[in-house]
């Protein structure tokens, strides 16, 4: 399916706030921000800002059955990465294998 980030946008928002205020509170704090990339990866944290990328998520066929309950998943995913400090806990490691490990923990 086809998303436009206004869609994505106003649906993850409201969504948020109803079910996560938390995380809502966080996603206004920290910024989210959905963006049109040719990074191959749909969501990213820079450990201030959260970004997805709806290019991807389009693009790619493994996404097809992306619904607005796996992006409303993905941005609450991102957020907790900033959260806990992801990408400050790293100290050097490599940054795929770390970022598989801090999604187990």
């Amino acid at each position: 399916m086809q998303y436009t980030i206004q869609e994505i946008q106003e649906t993850v928002s409201t969504r948020l706030w109803i079910e996560h205020p938390f995380l809502a509170q966080m996603m206004v704090r920290l910024g989210l921000e959905f963006v049109e990339s040719d990074e191959p990866h749909i969501g990213w944290t820079d450990g201030l800002k959260v970004y997805i990328n709806v290019k991807e998520i389009n693009a790619n066929p493994l996404f097809e059955n992306f619904t607005m309950d796996n992006m409303v998943f993905l941005v609450a995913h991102e957020i907790m990465h900033t959260i806990t400090l992801t990408s400050n806990r790293r100290c050097g490691r490599d940054a795929n294998l770390w970022n598989v490990a801090s999604d187990y923990e």
